[in-house]
């Protein structure tokens, strides 16, 4: 008797034992389906995500973010949000595609060199010839051409629905629609960029920093030093606070910069020169650069412009030269004292004392230049640009900052990074399984 009961008593339970595989499978199933939706932007189907289900179980959650990449979505979504936050003047993603975003996502989708966003003389846009398109802007027309005075090309392209065979759809992949061409040609003065009779030499083309996009935002009004906050904040992930360093030469700031503020010139040695010794050396890379916002009010046009006179500049320097944002201390005669911008050259000071972690070795750090291309390079062959962006797309992918024991994975992923040809998705791949295999 005691001995059926004990087996009637094993026959109950077996089953709540025989049902705990499929339970225990189920974390994997969500993980997998999680790594996806938070890469791609939309979740898988139930079909793929019994393949990925699998890679789960055998932790190999590079695999999952491979499958994630081949998606549409990644680059209409993921990658373009990611963009249109670091290129807004209010670091949201509700900003319209522009000529910055689409450098990004093309650069991406082509499998090209990630860090020639900073500095390339590559420009993506959709090929006027694409047929079947229409746009709540412009119905049932072909496609604005591109243009340095408006975004049109761009919003249409976002905007845009697809015919296919007499059915309307929303076109979502855009992003297969662009077609690279250089920001200037390699002559010199005849690319896309050709402003007010004067186009862009080809030492300064550099990247989105030379795109109508970002240049809206850092060189509109102000001094141009906005150029080197963003280029900082967004692609260092630090801030002017970090890199102030008062024991960097002081030689090349400019006169804007009062030496006695409020009266207590030692003011200026203990702290105005710490963000200023670092800053401005490095923005004559951008001297020849402004946003007119007023270009032809009468039309909505606004465009980049280069090597316009300099406004208020003496003679001296006259068409060809400066903006005059860079020379504006020139007629204020109480404030004559200090360096006057008379070319696009550069200095970079940013290597030095504390600023050295940026480089893995400060010691053959570039130091010097001429022209936007050469200093956004010098950034973006830099350690802190790699170990900076390895960091933000762990973020991507993991929904959160790394830990500081993981923060050591993503920079060892960041230096393979750069040893791979700066391929974007191979990192995030890489992140992704640093996040998911502890």
């Amino acid at each position: 008797m005691r001995a059926s009961r004990v087996i009637k008593i094993f026959f109950c339970v077996l089953p709540l034992f025989t049902a705990l595989p499929s339970q225990s499978a189920a974390p994997n199933r969500s993980l997998a389906k999680l790594i996806y939706q938070r890469i791609a932007g939309r979740p898988p189907t139930n079909l793929m995500l019994d393949s990925l289900e699998k890679l789960a179980e055998k932790r190999d959650y590079a695999a999952i973010a491979d499958q994630a990449l081949l998606d549409d979505e990644f680059y209409r979504v993921t990658l373009t949000s990611y963009i249109k936050k670091k290129v807004s003047s209010i670091n949201t993603i509700d900003t319209t595609l522009n000529d910055s975003v689409a450098l990004g996502v093309g650069l991406a989708y082509n499998n090209e060199a990630f860090h020639q966003l900073l500095f390339g003389n590559i420009l993506y846009t959709a090929n006027n010839n694409v047929t079947g398109l229409t746009s709540t802007i412009v119905a049932n027309a072909a496609i604005p051409a591109y243009s340095m005075d408006n975004n049109l090309h761009f919003e249409y392209l976002e905007s845009a629905n697809e015919n296919i065979a007499g059915v309307i759809k929303p076109l979502e992949a855009w992003h297969k629609k662009l077609r690279k061409s250089p920001q200037v040609t390699e002559g010199g003065v005849t690319g896309v960029y050709t402003t007010l009779g004067s186009g862009i030499a080809l030492e300064d083309a550099a990247g989105i920093f030379t795109t109508r996009g970002l240049g809206s935002f850092i060189y509109n009004a102000g001094t141009n030093r906005k150029a080197f906050n963003f280029l900082v904040s967004q692609f260092m992930c630090s801030t002017l606070a970090e890199v102030h360093n008062t024991s960097a030469p002081d030689d090349r700031i400019r006169q804007d910069i009062d030496r006695c503020p409020g009266g207590k010139c030692s003011d200026f040695k203990s702290s105005c020169v710490g963000c200023h010794s670092v800053m401005d050396p490095a923005i004559g890379a951008f001297a020849f650069f402004d946003f007119d916002q007023s270009a032809n009010p009468a039309n909505g046009q606004q465009r980049l412009q280069y090597k316009v006179k300099a406004q208020g500049a003496p003679d001296a320097l006259g068409a060809g030269s400066v903006q005059g944002k860079y020379l504006r201390s020139l007629v204020e005669a109480n404030r004559r004292t200090g360096y006057v911008t008379t070319d696009n050259t550069w200095v970079n000071n940013l290597y030095l004392g504390p600023n050295a972690r940026f480089f893995a070795d400060p010691s053959n750090a570039i130091k010097s230049g001429k022209g936007a291309q050469s200093f956004t390079k010098m950034i973006a062959e830099s350690k802190g640009f790699a170990e900076c962006l390895a960091k933000e797309m762990f973020e991507v992918s993991c929904s959160r900052v790394p830990t500081n024991e993981e923060l050591i994975k993503v920079n060892e992923k960041a230096l393979s990074f750069q040893k791979n040809n700066y391929q974007l998705k191979s990192l995030i791949r890489d992140v992704t399984q640093v996040c998911y295999e502890e």
